[in-house]
């Protein structure tokens, strides 16, 4: 199985020393570094984030390292923005293993949930009891100290590599209850070998795993495989996903999963590389997102009239399907390529994401859609050395005046990634 996010760790670990020199002359937006990783000797901070920040409900950022930490397994991280700066705590360090007999592996590389109670949850591509993967709980104990408990590890007959967890009532802005079922999907393993729908419910102090949908169950995998994104719920508990591979044409597919009396049904929704020459996208890796009348919205890695990844949109009452953007649309790629995250809307239905190459320096870019109509915001790798970030893989996260937090995997003051604010 081809694995995306290890290339990308090994392409931004091979490029970091490597600092611009142009300027962005076409960049909007004012984007000020907040945090760089490995500000410690010997990085007990973390390194090289993937997934988002979540604005927790405390006004803390929250967020993942892939390396770093105590273990060099990773860390879940909290910046707290006070007296007019900010200040990073490492909630906790990952151990592939048993301390002190922790290997080095990629730890958690994706976006958390934090529940009403404090208590946050993520997902280990690798790692749990199996080396399949696991979903972790942080349990809130009380002046900022966390428990850390594997709620479920997977043995690849059941999944293996989860991705995003998500919860009803989350597009809204809710925070997640605790008690209600978290869901997400798996990369691999399960019935076919392809990848899972799955959900995990609580009750008491223990979690309960049902599988809701085994990828490659139709003849021929025209159902999609390989589903390297979760899922999102919409107000009826419809789920809505994204398989990167196989389908009709082998590029991947928006599937929809229904619930009937506890009977779980998949629809395969769309078809990518349905166009002449894939224009209409191909691979798409992210996660979906919705908008309040239903229209979802999302990115390819591939495909396009450059083969650099689009943004689209579906309707999945109409079943239309438009490309919204086709990304190296303009000269030397300033607008941006690969797309590998989510977008993200605000009240005003603008669409913001991020490109993990292209722009002026080919270290990524942030863009805007309004309207119908696509705008560059910034260009990564600006700045000398790159202090600015370079390789922005994370999807983005708004807080109520506007403002746009992310993260780059490459960059920042040490050249091991940051956490940014943009004002656009």
């Amino acid at each position: 199985m081809f694995d995306l996010r290890r290339s990308l760790f090994a392409a931004a670990a091979a490029a970091i020393a490597v600092a611009a020199s142009s300027a962005a002359s076409a960049a909007g937006g004012k984007l000020t570094p907040i945090y760089s990783f490995c500000s410690q000797s010997g990085c007990p901070d973390g390194d090289q984030p993937y997934g988002g920040v979540t604005l927790g409900s405390s006004g803390r950022l929250l967020g993942t390292t892939g390396f770093g930490g105590k273990y060099n397994g990773g860390t879940v991280f909290a910046l707290k923005h006070m007296r007019g700066r900010w200040t990073l705590d490492t909630l906790k360090s990952i151990c592939i293993g048993t301390p002190p007999d922790c290997q080095s592996d990629q730890g958690p590389i994706t976006t958390l949930v934090e529940d009403i109670s404090g208590n946050i949850y993520g997902t280990l591509y690798f790692g749990g009891a199996n080396d399949d993967g696991a979903v972790f709980e942080l349990v809130a104990k009380g002046h900022g100290k966390y428990g850390l408990q594997y709620i479920h590890s997977f043995d690849s007959t059941d999944g293996s590599g989860p991705w995003e967890l998500t919860y009803a009532g989350q597009s809204s802005g809710a925070a997640y209850d605790g008690t209600s079922p978290l869901y997400s999907t798996t990369i691999a393993g399960g019935a076919n070998g392809d990848g899972t729908v799955f959900s995990l419910t609580p009750k008491g102090n223990t979690w309960t795993l049902q599988t809701l949908y085994n990828f490659c169950s139709a003849a021929n995998c025209a159902d999609g495989g390989l589903p390297y994104a979760g899922v999102i719920v919409d107000p009826s508990g419809n789920l809505y996903g994204t398989a990167e591979y196989y389908g009709a044409q082998n590029a991947g597919t928006i599937y929809e999963l229904s619930n009937s009396k506890g009977v779980w049904s998949e629809t395969t929704l769309y078809t990518f590389c349905s166009a002449t020459g894939c224009d209409d996208g191909n691979g798409p890796f992210a996660q979906l997102a919705e908008d309040a009348k239903g229209n979802l919205y999302g990115t390819t890695y591939f495909g396009g009239t450059a083969n650099d990844g689009v943004v689209f949109e579906f309707t999945p009452s109409g079943s239309n399907y438009t490309v919204l953007h086709g990304f190296c649309s303009e000269a030397n790629c300033t607008d941006g390529s690969e797309p590998a995250a989510a977008v993200t809307l605000d009240g005003a239905d603008r669409l913001f994401g991020t490109t993990g190459r292209g722009g002026d320096n080919n270290y990524g870019t942030i863009f805007e859609i309004a309207k119908g109509s696509f705008t560059r915001v910034y260009s990564f790798c600006a700045q000398s050395g790159c202090s600015d970030g370079g390789y922005p893989y994370g999807t983005l996260t708004l807080d109520g005046k506007g403002q746009i937090y992310g993260t780059t995997q490459a960059g920042g003051s040490n050249g091991l990634g940051e956490v940014y604010r943009l004002k656009p």
